[in-house]
């Protein structure tokens, strides 16, 4: 899975001193893509599946890249940015990657429920890159969501929880974005799989 990047100014700054910068002016623009097709559909399911925009705890309500220095502590990179809210950029990627594997006939995204057979409730956990869980200097990235299909009334009929953890190579914003891009595609292929396990259990 490959890696936008759109880079507006400078060269890119290793390690985290630099990035932590309140006053810096944003240098660098990032974003997730969506998987191709693993074939695990073997065709569509009949069924109108309607995807919600996933919820996201307050903190992580932003274009901030969040870093976590202890427990307690929540930071971000100054120099460098999602380029849309963590809650739209994931909620585009479950939507294209669900698309891209043919999981069901007709998918929509932050559409009309009341269209819908089922709806895809996410929730986003974790979104971060952790510093305080890794015995090295570069940060361990944790993605973590949990994922409900429920009928447009609301009642539930199955549920799911995806999760990944990955080392970032070095403590640099190249090799944190490839480990934020390796543990979302790791959750993706989990929702795609579960996602048409769930739309076929009668």
């Amino acid at each position: 899975m490959k890696i936008l990047q759109l880079i507006l100014l400078g060269i890119l700054l290793s390690g985290c001193s630099g990035l932590l910068t309140s006053n810096s002016d944003v240098r660098y623009f990032y974003v997730l893509n969506p998987i191709d097709d693993i074939e695990v559909a073997n065709k569509p399911a009949r069924i109108r599946l309607s995807v919600q925009k996933p919820l996201v705890p307050d903190w992580l309500d932003s274009e901030n890249i969040i870093l976590l220095r202890t427990q307690n502590q929540v930071d971000y990179y100054a120099e460098a940015r999602w380029v849309s809210d963590p809650s739209n950029m994931i909620g585009l990627i479950i939507t294209e990657s669900l698309l891209s594997n043919r999981v069901a006939s007709n998918i929509f995204y932050d559409g009309v429920e009341a269209h819908a057979d089922y709806v895809l409730i996410t929730e986003v956990i974790a979104f971060g890159a952790d510093y305080n869980n890794s015995d090295e200097e570069s940060p361990v990235v944790h993605v973590k969501m949990q994922l409900r299909l429920v009928t447009p009334l609301g009642v539930p009929h199955y549920q799911f929880v995806v999760e990944s953890h990955t080392e970032a190579r070095a403590n640099n914003m190249a090799a944190i974005i490839d480990a934020f891009d390796d543990s979302m595609e790791d959750c993706l292929n989990e929702i795609v799989r579960k996602t048409v396990h769930g739309l076929n259990i009668k």
